[in-house]
């Protein structure tokens, strides 16, 4: 697992107890010790995550509890078409709809 000290020092706060640092996924993390209580999401990470992102599908982002790996999150932007929405309004302007698409840990 990559060290979070170097890129996380100026990120600290005095007041907190625990100290939370999220930093981007990337080819050093070592995630095969990470479970959580879905096995969809601990494939996500441990397999797709950084592929997707490579892709340029999502941007992850991992979340550190005093050093250590607690949880991650992955964002990715999609399009939803009207047509499959919006049936029969020909009047609608866009044949797209943006949206954001968040996987989240639990």
């Amino acid at each position: 697992m990559r060290k979070t000290s170097e890129k996380s020092e100026n990120l600290k706060h005095a007041n907190l107890d625990n100290e939370l640092i999220i930093l981007p996924l990337d080819e050093a993390d070592d995630l095969s010790f990470f479970n959580c209580n879905s096995e969809e999401l601990n494939d996500f990470l441990k397999t797709n995550a950084l592929l997707d992102q490579n892709n340029l599908v999502n941007r992850t982002r991992l979340c550190f509890c005093n050093g250590s790996l607690a949880g991650f999150y992955s964002l990715a932007a999609d399009t939803i078409e009207t047509k499959n929405v919006i049936d029969g309004i020909e009047s609608y302007p866009f044949e797209n709809i943006q949206r954001l698409k968040l996987q989240d840990w639990r």
